[in-house]
């Protein structure tokens, strides 16, 4: 059995409110008086992962000291942007923008050493709840977990293979593009687009995970300890969703620091000029050639 579907990052909203820059720029201000926007090299995704808690399917039958639970994480490393490597190999493709690097399955609890004769049969008991690869139904089905270019999701068909494209909305004029259009852009809070980050993932277990702990069975002993392993108190299994990210928003300060500074220089050098005795003409009433150059 699998589970697949997409979910969103608010990646402008974590760097708005959770960046270093952010507590000490008011971000919006800065796009708006000087265009400026922080890269995604400066404030990139690290790791993205997929967990969820499960209820062992002998739970009800092993001793209270063996754990009841079990949790598998799926996890998604990401590529760190170029910018960050220090010795950088010139036939290396230059990222600075989000790339999925590789996928590592995790399993923390379950059946332990004292319940399983060997390391193999401990990491067969535990792959049931999550399925690197199996085959269903003649086809190879493996978990996975990545990031995919989004703009609109299209019907739930093609929701996970075409979703680079817009959907036809536009075609069929659901999207007033005339109102964006003549939208006074003095009164956006962001400029230049607003940052979603898109994640699919497929996730194969055993069918028997899936029955006796996604719907709720006849058994209130297994409903109650599924109901506990959930902070929404759901008697079903849910996922978790983790998102870390690199902070390195301080070189945009140390950028946009050295570019107020340049300017502010050039500007006192202008004003020095201007400012001097001789730079004016009062009888042809303008600027010396001197101070144009």
């Amino acid at each position: 059995m699998y589970n697949h579907g997409t979910f969103l990052f608010d990646y402008e909203k974590a760097l708005r409110t959770q960046s270093m820059i952010a507590h000490v720029f008011d971000l919006e201000k800065l796009q708006k008086l000087f265009r400026i926007n922080i890269p995604y090299e400066n404030f990139f995704v690290t790791k993205v992962e997929l967990s969820r808690n499960e209820l062992r399917l002998d739970a009800t039958d092993i001793a209270s000291f063996h754990d009841k639970f079990l949790r598998t994480k799926l996890e998604l490393s990401m590529v760190t942007p170029s910018v960050m490597h220090t010795d950088p190999a010139p036939e290396l493709e230059y990222v600075d923008y989000p790339k999925n690097s590789i996928n590592k399955f995790k399993y923390l609890g379950g059946k332990d050493s004292g319940e399983a004769g060997s390391e193999a049969e401990i990491y067969a008991e535990r792959s049931k709840y999550l399925r690197p690869t199996w085959t269903i139904g003649g086809a190879n089905r493996i978990s996975s977990l990545r990031f995919v270019n989004w703009d609109l999701a299209r019907t739930q068909g093609t929701r996970l293979t075409d979703v680079n494209n817009l959907d036809d909305v536009v075609e069929n004029q659901k999207l007033d593009f005339e109102f964006l259009e003549g939208t006074d852009r003095r009164y956006l809070r962001v400029y230049d687009g607003y940052r979603l980050m898109c994640f699919s993932f497929f996730d194969v277990m055993d069918d028997d995970v899936a029955y006796y702990n996604t719907i709720e069975v006849d058994d209130e002993e297994r409903s109650s300890l599924i109901e506990a392993s959930n902070n929404l108190g759901e008697r079903k299994t849910c996922y978790s969703i983790t998102v870390e990210v690199e902070d390195q928003t301080q070189l945009a300060y140390d950028n946009f620091v050295s570019y107020i500074v340049g300017a502010y220089n050039s500007f006192s050098e202008y004003y020095g000029y201007a400012n001097d005795i001789c730079s004016f003409n009062n009888i042809t009433n303008e600027f010396n050639q001197s101070i144009l150059y």
